[in-house]
């Protein structure tokens, strides 16, 4: 069911459109994407994939979800990367990296932080390219993930009390402890335009405890957050 609905489109973004509810959402990678699928799906809203043309969804509600730079970057090593052999890597992800096994999170960072965007997969890929800044209509923080969500479920099916999957908050690893002094002006260089456009520092959503947000069947009734 997920696969069918939120497969990969073939332009420069990544959306899920409802026209029934008017509303664009634009997938970042490494940004709770596989929680808002489910969360979607089971708010029964007639989605479908479609390319993005800026004048068809002039009028619809567009959002989509970012997340601190260094928290992303190095939650991909941890899924993606850490532990694995190649075979179980999706060869689009590695295609520009020399990859090994065993490879430490300074290698590979290092790594992505000299590929040109365009060599990059959508998962590391700056995240102000894979939506549209200048007609976005809401940026949820994934540090504020509860309270955004609701946000947007509260103006995508005008609900005041909205039934959501069960969010599993596990708790992360420290990122700022696995980047030396070098690799954290790297990736400042890096990702320069997100720090900037959405306000992250090295340390500034450390507060949360979320790595990677999961959706079970369960549902919650949460209302409005105070």
């Amino acid at each position: 069911m997920l696969k069918r609905f939120f497969q990969k489109p073939v332009n420069q973004y990544s959306i899920v459109v409802s026209d029934k509810h008017k509303f664009v959402w634009f997938k970042v990678r490494k940004v709770a994407s596989t929680s808002i699928s489910r969360i979607l799906l089971k708010k029964n809203l007639e989605l479908k994939n479609s390319d993005y043309d800026a004048r068809l969804y002039k009028d619809y509600f567009k959002f989509a979800f970012v997340r601190n730079p260094y928290d992303r970057l190095f939650s991909n090593y941890q899924h993606k990367i850490k532990g694995k052999r190649r075979s179980e890597i999706r060869p689009s992800y590695i295609r520009n990296i020399k990859f090994r096994e065993g490879m430490g999170f300074e290698d590979f960072a290092n790594q992505i932080c000299e590929l040109p965007e365009e060599k990059c997969d959508r998962h590391y890929r700056s995240m102000h390219l894979v939506f549209d800044i200048s007609g976005i209509d809401f940026i949820g923080r994934m540090e504020n993930f509860d309270k955004d969500i609701y946000h947007v479920l509260r103006l995508i099916n005008n609900e005041n009390i909205l039934k959501i999957p069960h969010l599993n908050k596990t708790r992360k690893v420290n990122y700022t402890h696995f980047y030396s002094d070098a690799l954290r002006d790297a990736v400042a260089v890096r990702y320069a335009r997100d720090l900037s456009l959405f306000d992250y520092g090295f340390e500034s959503c450390f507060d949360s405890d979320l790595d990677e947000i999961e959706a079970s069947s369960r549902s919650h009734t949460i209302s409005e957050p105070a």
